[in-house]
C-alpha cells in the first residue's frame, strides 16, 4: 500500500499515524477535521454505552490488545437466549459536534470476531430518521466497517443512538468479538491552498486541560476561518532535535504523551500535504518558538493549595476550550483530593459542579461518580441521612449502566450509613452484597477486605466485639496477600478499637502501636495521628492522663502538618475530654470551643458540631452554669435531629432532663425524660444487649426517679430507679468505655443508695438489703477488674480467671447463655454455642472451688442477682440464738444499717455518717495501730487507740 493510499485510509478511520522521519522526529497525522473519535476505549469517550436488556445478553469490558494499531478495545460477549433482537448502544455527547466546520458523513469502527459473526449497525436520529447496515465478519482478522448515515438525510448533530445487534433476529446464539476506534468520519477532504495565501502563525498560549493533554493555540490568520493546513513541530529545550511533527487543519492542537520537561514548539502553514506523503504541498515560514513546560501533576496527598491551583488552571482551560467533559472530570478529581484532605464542604461544592456538567453533557457514569462523592462527604460529616439519598441515586445509575465497581462502592457506603442510623440489618445486607460483587464479579481482594472490615464495624456497633474482631482478622490475609499495607493497618486499628471496648486496654495499645508502625512506614502522617488518637483514648481509660495528653498533642501536631482539619478538631475534642475528666473545666471549655469553630467554619460538619456542643454543655453543667448548659444541649439536639443520629438525640434529651432537674424544674424534667425514654424504647435493640442505648437509658431512668421523688410520687420513683438498676446490671459488662468513666462508680452507688433509702422509707427492708448487697458485690467485681487492668499481679490468678470469665459471659447474648445452661440454644452462629458452654461450665467449676475456701467471695462473684438473695438466706439460717448480724451500706452522706437475726431483719436504720468521715476515722485508727510508737509514749498511744476504736464502735 502506498503512503498516499495509507494516509487516505487513516484519514477515513481517524487513526493517528506515527512514523520515524529522517530527522528522527515522530510525525503525527491528526484527524484533520475529517474524523471525530466517539470512543477509543482508552483515553477518549465522548458518549455513554447502555444495554436494552441489562446484562442478560451482552457482557462488555475494556481489554488491552497486542495489535500494533490499537491501544485498547472493548470485548463484547453475548448469549442471545430467547432475545432475538437484543442490542447494546452508544449515545454520543451532543457537545462534540460544536465548532466543527466539517460535516461528518460516515460511522466507522474496527471489529474483530473470534468466529463468524453477523452484526447489524443502526444509527438513530433525534426524529424518526434512521439508517442501518448488516455486515458479515470473518474470524480472526480486523475489519473496518463504515456506515454512511448522510444517505438517509441525517446529519451528525442529529445522531441520538448507535445500536449494535449481534446475530440479529437469531435466538440462542453465543459469541465474542472486539470493537476498536468507534468514530465519525468525513469523505469531503480539504482543498488545495494557493502559495500566496500562506502566512506566519503567531503562538499565543498553552493550556493544560488534562493531566497529559495540552492545547497549543496560535493566531494571526488573514481570514477566519482559514481553510488550510498547519504543521506543528516540538523540539527539545535547546531546539537541536525535532521530537515530533503534527498536522492539523485547526488553529489549535492537542499534544499528549510528552514526558516531564521543557520543550519548544513552532507552527507553519502548508498549501497541502508534503511530497513525502505523495502530495505537492508547499510550506510557509516557521513561527517564532514558544515554550511548553510539562510538570508532574500533584498527588492527592500533596499540599492542598498546590492541588487547588493545579486543577483551577485545568478547569479554566477546559472552560475556554469548551470541553465540558474534561472540565467535569477536573472538578471531580479536585473534589476527591479535597475529600481526602477532610475539606468536605469544599469537596461537596466541587462534586456538585461536576454533577451539573455531567448532567448537561449528559454523562451518566460521571453523574453517578459525582453523586457517590457527595454521599461520601456527607457520610464523613456525620450527615448519614443526606448521604443515603445521594448513595441511592448513584446506585440506581450504576445498576442501569451495569457498572459493578460503582455498585459495590455505593452499596458499601449505603451499608455503613444505615449502620449509623440504627438499621443494622439493612446495613449488613448491603455490605454483604458489596462484598459479593468485589469477590465474584471484580475479583478485587482489597475491595472484599474493605467490605469485611465494614461488616466488622456493624458488629462492633452492635456490641458484638468478639465477632467484630473475628471479621477484622479475616480481612488481614486479603490485605497482606494484596500487599495493601494501608488496609492491613486499618484492620489492626479496628481490632484495637474492639479490644478497647472489651476493656483490654493493653491489647488495644499493642494493636494501635502495630498499626502506627505500618502507617509510619507508609509515611501516612494522617494515619499515624489516628493511631495516636486511639492510644490516647486507651491511656485516658487507664487514668494515665499525662500519657493521654502526650498522645493527643502528638496527633494534633501530625494533623496540623498535613492540614487535616477533621483530625485537628478530633484531637482537640480528645484533649478537651481529658481536661474535663481532670475537672479542669475552664480549660476543657476553651478547647471544646476551638474544636467547634473548626467543625463549623472549616468543615461544616454537623456531627462534629453536635458532639462539641455536648462537651461545651457538660463543662457548663459542671460549672453549675445551667442556663448555658441547656442552651448548648439544645444546639446539639437540633443538629442530631437534622443528621438522623438517634443516639445523639436521646443523649441530648437525657442531659437536658438532668439539667432541668438541677435547675429545680422537676415537672419540665419529667416531660423531657419521658420523651427521651419513649424514644429509647422505640429504638432497635442492638445485638447481644438486653436494652437499647443502655448507658443513656439507666441515667435517664435514674434522673426521672429523682424528679418523680421531688414531685412526691415515691412509688413511681422507685419503679424508675429499679429499672435503672436492672439496666446497670446488664450494662456493667459493656462499660469498658463509659462516656462518664470518672463519675460512673459514684453515680451508680448513688443510684443504689437512693433506691435503698426509698425502700427503707416505705418499710421494705428486705429489698433494700438485697439491692445494697448487689451494689457491694458489683463494686468489688469492678474494683477487681480495674486492678487486673492496671496491675495484673495485684489480683490472685484464680480471681483473675473468674473475672475474665465473668466478662466473657457478660458480653454474650442471653440466647447463648440459655444454651450453655442446658436449654435450647436460640443463637445458631457456628462455634458460639460451644464457646458459651465451655465458659459457663468453667465458671461454675471455679465458683464451686472458690465456695469451699471463701463462700462469701464466691457468692459475691456470682453473675445472677438471685445469688445474692440466696446468700442472705443462708446467712440468716446460720445465725443461732442470741446472735445478731449487722449489715451496712456506706454511700453518699449516710450509712444504712440492718440488724438481722435468725427470724429475719429486725430493724433498719440510717446513720448520718458520710463515706468521707468513715474513711478518715478508719484511717486514723489504722495509723494508731501500725505506726511505730516513740519510746515512753506507749500508754498514751494505747489510750488514743482505745478512744478511736470506741468512736468507731459507737458509729
Amino acid at each position: 500500500m502506498s503512503k498516499a493510499s495509507l494516509f487516505a485510509t487513516l484519514l477515513l478511520t481517524g487513526l493517528c499515524f506515527i512514523c520515524q522521519t529522517t530527522q528522527a522526529a515522530q510525525t503525527t497525522l491528526q484527524p484533520l477535521q475529517v474524523a471525530q473519535v466517539l470512543d477509543d476505549f482508552s483515553s477518549q469517550r465522548n458518549g455513554t454505552w447502555w444495554d436494552v436488556d441489562g446484562t442478560v445478553v451482552y457482557q462488555r469490558e475494556l481489554v488491552p490488545t497486542d495489535d500494533p494499531h490499537h491501544f485498547s478495545t472493548m470485548r463484547v460477549s453475548f448469549k442471545k437466549g430467547n432475545y432475538p433482537w437484543s442490542f447494546f448502544a452508544f449515545a454520543p455527547h451532543p457537545h462534540i459536534f460544536e465548532g466543527h466546520r466539517t460535516v461528518f458523513t460516515d460511522l466507522v469502527l474496527w471489529i474483530r470476531s473470534a468466529g463468524r459473526l453477523r452484526i447489524l449497525i443502526k444509527v438513530e436520529g433525534e426524529t424518526s430518521q434512521s439508517c442501518e447496515k448488516a455486515f458479515s465478519i470473518l474470524p480472526d482478522e480486523w475489519v473496518i466497517l463504515s456506515l454512511r448515515f448522510t444517505s438517509a438525510g441525517m446529519s451528525c448533530a442529529s445522531i441520538k443512538n448507535i445500536l449494535f445487534f449481534a446475530e440479529p433476529g437469531q435466538r440462542y446464539k453465543t459469541g465474542e468479538f472486539l470493537i476498536a476506534n468507534l468514530m465519525l468520519a468525513s469523505r469531503d477532504f480539504f482543498a488545495y491552498i494557493p502559495p500566496h495565501r500562506l502566512w506566519i502563525p503567531v503562538p499565543q498560549s498553552v493550556l493544560r486541560w488534562d493531566e497529559e493533554k495540552f492545547e497549543l493555540l496560535w493566531g494571526g490568520a488573514p481570514e477566519e476561518p482559514w481553510p488550510g493546513l498547519f504543521e506543528v513541530g516540538i523540539w527539545d529545550s535547546q531546539e537541536r532535535t525535532c521530537l515530533r511533527r503534527y498536522w492539523t487543519a485547526r488553529q489549535q492542537l492537542t499534544v499528549e504523551g510528552l514526558g516531564v520537561g521543557v520543550y519548544r514548539w513552532r507552527v507553519r502553514c502548508w498549501t497541502h500535504l508534503p511530497r513525502e506523503w505523495g502530495f505537492s504541498g508547499i510550506a510557509g515560514e516557521w513561527s517564532r518558538s514558544a515554550e511548553l513546560t510539562i510538570t508532574s501533576p500533584p498527588n492527592c496527598d500533596d499540599d492542598l493549595k498546590a492541588i487547588i491551583n493545579y486543577y483551577s488552571d485545568i478547569i479554566r482551560a477546559c472552560h475556554i476550550l469548551s470541553k465540558p467533559l474534561a472540565e467535569a472530570c477536573a472538578f471531580l478529581d479536585l473534589a476527591r483530593c479535597e475529600e481526602n484532605h477532610g475539606v468536605y464542604s469544599q469537596a461537596i461544592e466541587n462534586y456538585s459542579q461536576a454533577l451539573h456538567l455531567f448532567r448537561s453533557i449528559p454523562d451518566r457514569a460521571g453523574e453517578a461518580d459525582a453523586l457517590l462523592g457527595i454521599g461520601s462527604c456527607h457520610r464523613s460529616q456525620g450527615d448519614h441521612t443526606q448521604a443515603i439519598s445521594f448513595y441511592n441515586q448513584a446506585l440506581e445509575i450504576y445498576r442501569d449502566l451495569t457498572n459493578y465497581p460503582g455498585q459495590a462502592g455505593a452499596l458499601l457506603g449505603l451499608g455503613i450509613c444505615y449502620l449509623y442510623v440504627g438499621n443494622c440489618t439493612l446495613g449488613r445486607t448491603m455490605i454483604t452484597e458489596a462484598r459479593g460483587i468485589y469477590r465474584d464479579r471484580l475479583h478485587d481482594s482489597v475491595g472484599e477486605a474493605n467490605a469485611i472490615l465494614a461488616l466488622g464495624d456493624s458488629y462492633k456497633m452492635s456490641g458484638d466485639f468478639q465477632r467484630a474482631i473475628a471479621l477484622y482478622t479475616e480481612s488481614l490475609p486479603l490485605y497482606v496477600a494484596a500487599q495493601e499495607v494501608a488496609g492491613e493497618a486499618n484492620a489492626h486499628m479496628a481490632i484495637a478499637t474492639c479490644e478497647y471496648f472489651l476493656g483490654n486496654y493493653r491489647n488495644a495499645l499493642d494493636a494501635y502501636e502495630y498499626a502506627r508502625a505500618l502507617k509510619h512506614r507508609l509515611e501516612d502522617h494522617q494515619g499515624e495521628a489516628n493511631c495516636l488518637l486511639g492510644q490516647g483514648v486507651c491511656y485516658e481509660s487507664l487514668r494515665q492522663f499525662r500519657r493521654t495528653i502526650s498522645c493527643y498533642e502528638q496527633a494534633l501536631s501530625l494533623y496540623r502538618s498535613v492540614t487535616d482539619m477533621a483530625g485537628i478538631a478530633n484531637s482537640l475534642m480528645g484533649l478537651a475530654t481529658c481536661r474535663l475528666l481532670q475537672r479542669d473545666f475552664h480549660q476543657a471549655l476553651d478547647t471544646y470551643l476551638q474544636a467547634l469553630a473548626i467543625y463549623k467554619n472549616r468543615l461544616n460538619n454537623p456531627g462534629g458540631q453536635a458532639n462539641a456542643f455536648l462537651g461545651i454543655a457538660d463543662c457548663y453543667f459542671s460549672l453549675e452554669a445551667y442556663d448555658l448548659a441547656l442552651e448548648n444541649y439544645h444546639y446539639a439536639l437540633t443538629l442530631f435531629i437534622e443528621t438522623g443520629n438517634h443516639q445523639g438525640v436521646v443523649r441530648s434529651l437525657s442531659d437536658i432532663g438532668r439539667t432541668l432537674l438541677a435547675r429545680g424544674l422537676p415537672e419540665e424534667a419529667i416531660t423531657t425524660l419521658n420523651e427521651c425514654l419513649t424514644m429509647i424504647w422505640n429504638m432497635s435493640l442492638p445485638e447481644g444487649y438486653k436494652y437499647p442505648a443502655p448507658e443513656i437509658l439507666w441515667r435517664a431512668s435514674y434522673n426521672l426517679g429523682q424528679a418523680l421523688a421531688l414531685r412526691g410520687d415515691v412509688n413511681s420513683a422507685i419503679a424508675a430507679w429499679t429499672q435503672a438498676v436492672e439496666v446497670v446490671e446488664a450494662l456493667r459488662a459493656y462499660i469498658g468505655r463509659a462516656t462518664w468513666i470518672p463519675i460512673y462508680m459514684e453515680e451508680r452507688l448513688s443510684l443504689f443508695h437512693t433506691l435503698c433509702s426509698a425502700l427503707l422509707a416505705l418499710g421494705d427492708a428486705n429489698n433494700a438489703l438485697s439491692y445494697a448487697e448487689r451494689a457491694k458485690a458489683r463494686t468489688l467485681v469492678d474494683m477487681m477488674e480495674t486492678a487486673m487492668t492496671l496491675t495484673p499481679t495485684m489480683v490472685p490468678a484464680d480471681l483473675q480467671t473468674v473475672g475474665a470469665l465473668i466478662r466473657q459471659l457478660s458480653v454474650m447474648p442471653e440466647s447463648l447463655l440459655e444454651g450453655s445452661r442446658g436449654g435450647r440454644p436460640a443463637d445458631e452462629r457456628p462455634g458460639f454455642q460451644e464457646v458459651a458452654r465451655m465458659a459457663h461450665h468453667q465458671y461454675q467449676a471455679l465458683l464451686t472451688e472458690l465456695e469451699e475456701t471463701n463462700p462469701v467471695l464466691s457468692s459475691t462473684m456470682a453473675l445472677e442477682p438471685t445469688q445474692v438473695t440466696f446468700y442472705l438466706q443462708q446467712v440468716r439460717r446460720s445465725l443461732g440464738k442470741r446472735v445478731v448480724a449487722l449489715e451496712y451500706f456506706v454511700a453518699g452522706e449516710e450509712t444504712l444499717l440492718w440488724v438481722i437475726t435468725e427470724e429475719g431483719i429486725q430493724t433498719a436504720s440510717r446513720l448520718g455518717v458520710s463515706r468521707e468521715e468513715l474513711v478518715q476515722r478508719v484511717q486514723g485508727f489504722h495509723r494508731q495501730l501500725v505506726e511505730r510508737v516513740p519510746q515512753g509514749e506507749e500508754a498514751l498511744r494505747y489510750v488514743e487507740a482505745l478512744r478511736l476504736g470506741r468512736g468507731l464502735y459507737d458509729l
